[in-house]
């Protein structure tokens, strides 16, 4: 794959206060993968954070690159020198030969519904119910909930109605591990989206007792085997 040229690289920002802010892109760099955007953003409100997206004319700007990572998604801090790579490979395909415009939209990021009950540090087992509860929105929500390992998705509860509350079941075969979080989307705007804190997921039985079940019956399985041949075992002599 090839990328010719970059039509220049525009920038839309949908902030509710005026001139507090600042965005610039300060650095386009090709590489063999794809690309790697760099950016200023600055704000006088420190704790504010943003959702920034990258839109390509190959669709046609219609839905945000998928192949990105670094400074991009929700709640990206302001700061300088920020860096959004591109896998345009991955995205595009490898005999995609050609220009390709970007965009790079952000907004100031609202949370659309708060997470009342996820807590930092949480630890939840394999094949165990987890009851995630949270507040706002409006009715006509109807929200995806997912489970992503680091950047993949591992599991999807579509079509959740927007109740307060929904009692999801972690599958039994994710792997342990402590880069867990759940996000959740509204199904109709996809730029309506909170993130969980990281947590982590045990195995329900852990590997030792797994491990000591097989000495047990190993062991087990040994006597019948001994019981069973032509040897003769004395019996114990009885008690006095």
């Amino acid at each position: 794959m090839q990328l010719r040229a970059i039509i220049p690289l525009l920038a839309f920002f949908a902030v509710a206060v005026a001139h507090a802010q600042e965005f610039a892109i300060k650095k386009i760099e090709l590489t063999p993968e794809g690309m790697v955007l760099h950016y200023d953003l600055t704000d006088t409100t420190r704790s504010r954070k943003y959702t920034i997206n990258v839109y390509g004319s190959a669709n046609n700007f219609m839905a945000p690159l998928q192949y990105v990572t670094g400074d991009v998604g929700m709640e990206v801090a302001p700061g300088f020198d920020r860096k959004i790579t591109w896998d345009s490979r991955r995205e595009l395909g490898r005999t995609f030969h050609g220009e390709i415009a970007l965009e790079i939209r952000g907004n100031a990021y609202v949370p659309f519904i708060k997470l009342d009950s996820f807590k930092e540090g949480l630890i939840t087992k394999r094949a165990t119910k987890l009851l995630l509860n949270w507040s706002g929105g409006s009715r006509q929500n109807i929200l995806n909930v997912a489970i992503y390992k680091g950047d993949q998705l591992a599991a999807i509860f579509p079509n959740v109605a927007n109740s307060g509350n929904y009692e999801l079941f972690i599958p039994a075969d994710l792997k342990p591990g402590k880069d867990y979080f759940l996000q959740v989307t509204d199904s109709k705007n996809k730029d309506q989206t909170v993130r969980t804190p990281v947590f982590e997921i045990r195995r329900k039985i852990p590997l030792a007792f797994k491990a000591a079940a097989v000495t047990v019956v190993g062991l087990l399985a040994a006597i019948v085997i001994s019981k069973s041949g032509d040897d003769y075992i004395e019996s114990p002599p009885p008690l006095p």
